[in-house]
């Protein structure tokens, strides 16, 4: 009868270590299918940007000048397409072009950081507001019309600094006839579109979506003024006369006598620029395109 018992006994404990073992098991497939599905998400997420990208109207729209976004792999060096990466390049997307208008950090200490989960869930490119920036040369843009655009996030706000300068052979955003000044960030929590910071185009946006907060910003000059919009919502023109001679683009400081010294603090995901004015249809089209990539709501 004892042996009985103690036979009883051993294969209890047999099946607790059983049971034990399935318990952990079963723990294990729960928390790595759900690792799984995140990364499914993600993955999810990131073709269908990249097929929106790829659809998209942006290089059917002529005298496209640069294209910069992050969603394909042919942005990024694929080494630094990881989370805090630093990168050495972003590339330009323009298939309008043969010679790509490629951004880069001029030093190693002025490298922004890839994120890997940035605006939307998708890649966007961290600029610290210390001394990250990115250059690009040998721009080319001249004439009296130009058009862009720009996917941000800001995450602090440093007064008189801006998203995007433009310098011609004076090295300086704010000359009055060659350069411009994109979404200065003076003192009253505005922003002011773009020639010469203010000087020829005095017209301030509504308030700033806020920090956190995601937004497409774009800028017209179609030769006598500047028409700025915040989210699809346009604001009232301002002057702008005269004709660029856009021959650096930084994006992150502004610039003085070709060195930056005030940086901008924010998350960019997209970048396009167009060396004329584009018409309403046009604007719109490119505005609907971001905000489904991006998710975020503009006006009709």
């Amino acid at each position: 009868m004892s042996r009985i018992l103690k036979r009883h006994q051993k294969l209890a404990k047999a099946f607790s270590l059983i049971e034990l073992s399935i318990v952990i098991l079963i723990i294990g497939i729960l928390v790595a299918g759900v690792t799984q599905s995140s990364r499914l998400v993600k993955r999810i997420r990131l073709l269908t940007a990249q097929n929106i990208t790829n659809s998209s109207p942006v290089p059917t729209i002529k005298d496209l000048a640069l294209w910069y976004e992050t969603t394909l792999e042919k942005s990024f060096n694929d080494a630094e397409e990881q989370d805090l990466g630093e990168l050495t390049m972003w590339y330009d997307n323009n298939p309008q072009a043969t010679y790509k208008l490629n951004a880069f950090p001029p030093l190693t200490n002025n490298r922004p950081k890839f994120i890997e989960n940035g605006i939307n869930g998708l890649p966007s490119v961290r600029l610290a507001g210390v001394d990250d920036y990115l250059r690009v040369d040998q721009v080319g843009i001249s004439g009296p019309q130009l058009t862009y655009f720009i996917v941000a996030r800001r995450i602090a706000w440093v007064q008189d600094s801006s998203i995007i300068n433009g310098t011609g052979p004076s090295g300086n955003d704010w000359n009055a006839t060659e350069s411009f000044t994109g979404f200065y960030e003076g003192g009253g929590g505005g922003m002011i579109p773009g020639r010469n910071s203010g000087l020829l185009c005095l017209a301030m946006l509504g308030s700033h979506p806020g920090n956190g907060n995601s937004f497409i910003a774009d800028s017209v000059f179609n030769g006598s003024t500047n028409i700025a919009y915040i989210n699809g919502t346009g604001y009232t023109p301002a002057n702008s006369t005269g004709n660029f001679n856009i021959t650096q683009i930084h994006i992150g400081p502004r610039i003085a006598g070709g060195n930056p010294y005030i940086y901008y603090n924010a998350d960019i995901a997209e970048i396009i620029f167009y060396s004329r004015a584009l018409n309403t249809e046009e604007r719109k089209a490119v505005e609907q395109y971001l905000s489904r990539k991006w998710a975020i709501k503009i006006a009709s």
